[in-house]
């Protein structure tokens, strides 16, 4: 994203003179190129006459593309390769939590004090990348802390509702805190990202469900307007969800009526359907 602000030209949260337009030129040909002629060309970005600034979002762009190559070794290279140090952290994160590399990732950066860092536009994913690998490891604690870090620093909707969703699973599975694993579940329906609402509402009444609460489980698969989701896997899941609770809550007729209409959705994976079809069956074999 460019942004253009008094005297100076922003790519990617970092700022150059508005007098060298060449990089940026530059820039806007590679990201055009398919994705391995792309990281071809920030490569060679890197190496040109520009500043230190303009060559870590050089490098940055090339090791993601070498993520999503799944060149981990490359990415990694190049990432270490920045010069600017809050980026190549940054950067390194973010290929070793793709790599699921979690101890590793807590060794090197556990007293990291992200938010130092200059420029900061990449502190939200550090802060989300580590926490992942608290969470991966077992510490709830430090999970929450720096989940809570990166959804409240984060401008993309979709990944505050993952840091709270994950939020919300550290509170529930490390550190067994029912009440602020909901809190954490329920901020994301202020999110405007469909699945994100629809896996914390799930989330949610499967808690009150094991504790009991059944209407109140079901009444929350319904809040938010989530009764009215259409894309199929998702709809399908939250009626999925509602026909689970009403099992365990004796409901069996209601149950299937839920599981059918589940099934019955247009355009719903194969699998998915076959998977509802066949909960039907055993429900109704159940019945007799």
């Amino acid at each position: 994203m460019l942004k253009t602000m008094i005297g100076l030209i922003c790519v990617s949260g970092v700022c150059f003179a508005a007098a060298e337009p060449n990089y940026l030129d530059a820039r806007a040909a590679a990201a055009k190129l398919k994705s391995e002629e792309a990281l071809s060309a920030f490569i060679s970005l890197a190496d040109g006459p520009f500043s230190d600034a303009q060559k870590a979002d050089a490098l940055e762009r090339a090791s993601a593309l070498a993520l999503e190559q799944k060149q981990y070794d490359q990415a990694l290279e190049l990432a270490k390769k920045i010069t600017v140090p809050a980026i190549s952290k940054a950067v390194r994160m973010r290929v070793m939590s793709a790599r699921r590399e979690w101890e590793a990732l807590i060794v090197q950066f556990k007293d990291e004090n992200i938010d130092g860092w200059w420029p900061d536009y990449l502190n939200s994913e550090a802060f989300l990348n580590r926490g992942l690998a608290y969470a991966a490891r077992g510490d709830g604690t430090n999970a929450v802390a720096d989940l809570r870090k990166a959804a409240d620093t984060t401008r993309n909707d979709s990944t505050r509702g993952f840091a709270l969703n994950t939020m919300g699973n550290a509170y529930c599975g490390l550190l067994k805190e029912d009440a602020r694993a909901i809190a954490a579940y329920r901020e994301t329906y202020r999110t405007r990202n469909d699945y994100k609402r629809s896996t914390a509402a799930i989330a949610v009444a499967e808690i009150l469900a094991r504790q009991n609460k059944f209407d109140e489980a079901l009444a929350e698969l319904r809040a938010n307007d989530l009764d009215k989701v259409v894309h199929p896997g998702r709809r399908g899941s939250l009626l999925a969800a509602s026909g689970d609770i009403l099992v365990k809550q004796g409901n069996k007729a209601e149950a299937i009526a839920k599981y059918r209409e589940a099934a019955g959705l247009k355009d719903l994976p194969t699998s998915t359907k076959a998977a509802y079809e066949k909960i039907v069956t055993a429900l109704e074999a159940d019945a007799k």
